[in-house]
């Protein structure tokens, strides 16, 4: 994506107005006083941060389609026909009964599609990861056993310790995702308010200039 699809409709118009004063500019069809001046510079710094609000809004997106396909490529599951170690392979997604997103995946080796039973959305895992662990413990009264064999006490609390450490890293992700939602917000007012001013300074030179020619 270009990097103006990052920018909202409101810093879009404000970059559009400054681009058409800086255009009279250079054509000698616009004259400015100090005040103007000062804010066409106070215009050109904000547009400059705007800039670099877009790039970090690239990187962020282009860091997790990385992060997507990664998860694409190395996710293992085994097939639940031949019993092949499946990893990749990744026809399509599909959603459970609950909203979570799925992958559908193919067998090299039998040619069997089937669907990964394990959200691969982070938020969606934690889920899976704590119905899990409701699931294991629920015929337990000390919460050790999981009453089906092969999990053991030992690979319970690390379920659990796990559950916390996600829970942390998406907690951090939340706090992230707000500060970028504020700022995102902070720069769409702020176009809103110079794109007035600078269409009242080019209404106001037009004006004058429309006077001095009569």
């Amino acid at each position: 994506m270009a990097l103006k699809d990052y920018l909202s409709e409101a810093e879009k118009e404000l970059l559009q107005m400054y681009d058409m004063i800086q255009l009279k500019l250079r054509e000698n069809s616009l004259q400015l006083d100090e005040n103007g001046a000062m804010l066409i510079k106070d215009t050109r710094d904000l547009i400059a941060e705007l800039k670099v609000k877009a790039e970090t809004a690239q990187t962020i997106q282009a860091n997790e389609e990385l992060h997507f396909q990664s998860l694409r490529d190395e996710s293992k599951m085994k097939c639940p026909q031949c019993n092949a170690i499946v990893t990749g392979n990744v026809i399509g997604e599909e959603k459970d009964k609950d909203g979570a997103r799925l992958y559908r995946k193919h067998c090299p080796e039998c040619g069997t599609d089937f669907t990964d039973p394990i959200p691969f959305m982070e938020e969606d895992y934690l889920r899976w990861q704590e119905n899990l662990v409701n699931e294991f413990t629920k015929s337990g009264t000390d919460g050790t056993k999981s009453g089906q064999p092969g999990f053991d006490a030992n690979q319970l609390k690390k379920l659990k310790e796990e559950i916390e450490e996600l829970k942390s890293h998406l907690k951090v992700k939340a706090i992230i995702r707000n500060n970028i939602k504020e700022v995102k917000k902070m720069c769409d007012e702020s176009a809103k308010a110079f794109y007035k001013k600078l269409s009242e300074l080019y209404a106001s030179i037009n004006s004058k200039n429309k006077t001095g020619l009569n």
